[in-house]
């Protein structure tokens, strides 16, 4: 089994579980946490992900607040959004404007969930890994110059 780390941003406490049963099924130990308010999703980001799946409607928190707080603190993440309700249009500017893996019709979680994640995994790994290089004002990664 291949380990993941998911942050959940989800009020649907069922919708989480099918995700998890999609996965487990394709052979993911999966560690992950749910939230559903901005309060919950600061703490969470927090930690290191390799993946979020954000819900395109969440009554009582916008989408667009997660994904901009999402991108604030955790720039490199991996994201991708759900909806029951697909409004193409609406989908294209949020995948444009935050820079998202993609968008999941609900339906679709079945057939998309996996090939994306599995996707997305080395993605994150090589992000990480030059994130950190650059944190550590690596002197190969300094500019040069020359008199």
């Amino acid at each position: 089994m291949r380990a993941v780390r998911i942050l959940f941003v989800e009020d649907r406490d069922n919708d989480v579980q099918t995700a998890l049963a999609i996965l487990k099924q394709a052979q993911f130990s999966v560690t992950h946490l749910r939230v559903y308010s901005e309060r919950q999703l600061r703490a969470a980001l927090e930690i290191e992900w390799d993946l979020a799946i954000v819900d395109h409607h969440l009554p009582g928190y916008d989408a667009e607040k997660a994904l901009t707080l999402i991108r604030a603190i955790q720039p490199y993440l991996a994201v991708v959004v759900v909806s029951g309700i697909v409004r193409t249009e609406e989908m294209a500017q949020l995948v444009e404007k935050y820079r998202l893996q993609d968008f999941i019709d609900k339906s679709e979680l079945f057939v998309r969930l996996v090939p994306r994640l599995k996707e997305e995994l080395p993605c994150g790994a090589v992000l990480r890994q030059i994130r950190s290089l650059l944190e550590q004002d690596n002197p190969l990664l300094m500019p040069r110059i020359e008199h």
